[in-house]
């Protein structure tokens, strides 16, 4: 370490501070294949949105993200944040480089910890995480855990994981990913979900009181163009009713639903040809996986013989925009609402109509989502279609053929994102980043052992 970067970690390391452990995009971007999945982009907007409000304010608060290397350890400014790419990704010793930057920081007490599973690594590496934050607490380090992910049940995640539906394997993993919550969610001083749904879950393991519900944030820096210029870019007609996936593709958002309704036969609805588009590719935590090549493989094969379903492949962060602007809906089929969707913030951002699979329907618990529903004059049941083709078919032939329920969700679409915008969420974030709750008795066995068999 040179004597600038020395400076450097002076210069942050103030009582104020909030460092943060995250995965993070390369220096100047968001959305980038680079880091895989969504936790970088959604990391980078959440903190520049806690930069550029500490700018507003009298303190002195400055914030310090500890992230992957990309190739090698840099650190570096952006703006009013200290980037140190610091661990190897799927590597044992991250945790003691993590560790070793943090001591770094002797005066800094609030640590922010975005947490999903694989953000680390693989399974053996995850393990070894809630003894890290047990670290961290001994060290009297202040820990606000975002839990991106609340899932008990992994038989719903059967295609995904390439599990059998209902094994002896399965529970025994059910049991297991109870306890690793229970410790994490202990040992933290406070916890951040992204939905009320994922907070109410989590409090049948942990006391209620350090858990707050604060909603995916939607990024409002996007550039708008126009429908018409966005599909002559991407060479689609007027004349289509062009429906959108966005994300990587996965069994558990449920990719294979649409290829399979849409792929054998070529579909009109409200008198337009229909286009399905599915902007995304492999999945990074799963590429490698024997089940995923098999499931990617098939998707892809009936997806090249279809004259409606088409597969983009990752898209770079400057074509985002595009598909959004050229789709005339967005449709999330996911089988399970394992965690909040960064394509749903996505599609906020861009204010575009949108339909959930009824598994998603917790959304609706959030008071955000409630409210503006109330406020559009729509129910539940407008918004959410089932896990059949001819549910969605109906839903989304019912909505084309009708303006004023179409625009009826758009309008949906913007009221939503107006209450989720990152920069409307930082008065959340900072007021549980501040609280010192008190963690939870490791100890406490017994009082564990009745949650745990209690939840389902």
């Amino acid at each position: 370490m040179n004597k600038y970067q020395k400076g450097l970690l002076k210069k942050y390391n103030l009582e104020t501070s909030i460092l943060v452990i995250a995965s993070y995009p390369p220096r100047g971007g968001v959305y980038t294949s680079k880091t895989g999945g969504g936790l970088a982009p959604f990391t980078k907007n959440t903190i520049t949105a806690i930069s550029d409000y500490q700018r507003t304010t009298p303190t002195d608060g400055k914030i310090i993200v500890l992230a992957e290397t990309l190739g090698r350890e840099e650190i570096y400014e952006e703006g009013n944040v200290l980037v140190w790419r610091v661990f190897k990704r799927n590597s044992i010793v991250l945790y003691k480089q993590l560790f070793g930057a943090v001591s770094q920081f002797s005066k800094v007490r609030n640590i922010l910890i975005e947490f999903e599973f694989n953000c680390y690594g693989d399974f053996f590496i995850a393990s070894f995480f809630p003894f890290f934050i047990s670290l961290l607490r001994i060290f009297n380090k202040n820990i606000t855990l975002v839990l991106h992910q609340v899932i008990f049940d992994l038989s719903q995640l059967s295609g995904h994981l390439g599990f059998k539906g209902k094994s002896m394997k399965i529970s025994i993993f059910n049991a297991l990913i109870r306890l690793y919550y229970w410790f994490i969610a202990s040992v933290s001083n406070n916890i951040i979900t992204l939905e009320e749904e994922h907070k109410n879950r989590l409090a049948k393991l942990i006391s209620e009181e350090k858990i707050t519900a604060v909603p995916h944030g939607v990024d409002l820096n996007f550039k708008a163009t126009s429908k018409s210029k966005a599909r002559k870019k991407l060479g689609y007609r007027d004349d289509e009713l062009v429906l959108l996936y966005f994300g990587f593709l996965t069994w558990y958002k449920g990719a294979d639903f649409l290829v399979n309704t849409f792929a054998k036969r070529q579909y009109k609805i409200a008198g337009k040809r229909v286009r399905v588009i599915l902007a995304g590719g492999d999945s990074p935590t799963l590429s490698s996986k024997p089940h995923y090549q098999d499931y990617i493989g098939k998707l892809r094969t009936k997806a090249e013989g279809s004259n409606t379903v088409s597969i983009t492949g990752f898209v770079p962060q400057e074509d985002i925009p595009l598909y959004f602007a050229a789709s005339d809906l967005v449709l999330f089929p996911y089988r399970t609402f394992m965690s909040s969707s960064g394509p749903l913030s996505l599609a906020l951002s861009h204010k575009k109509p949108f339909l959930l699979s009824s598994s998603l329907k917790g959304y609706f618990l959030s008071p955000d989502f409630s409210s503006s529903l109330d406020q559009c004059g729509l129910r539940e049941k407008d918004v959410l279609f089932s896990l059949r083709p001819t549910s969605l078919l109906k839903k989304v032939n019912a909505l084309c053929s009708d303006f004023g329920y179409f625009n009826k969700l758009s309008a949906f679409s913007a009221q939503v994102a107006a209450r989720r915008y990152f920069e409307v969420l930082v008065p959340s974030y900072l007021a549980v980043i501040g609280a010192r709750q008190r963690s939870e008795s490791l100890f406490s066995a017994g009082a564990f052992m009745r949650r745990l068999l209690a939840v389902k």
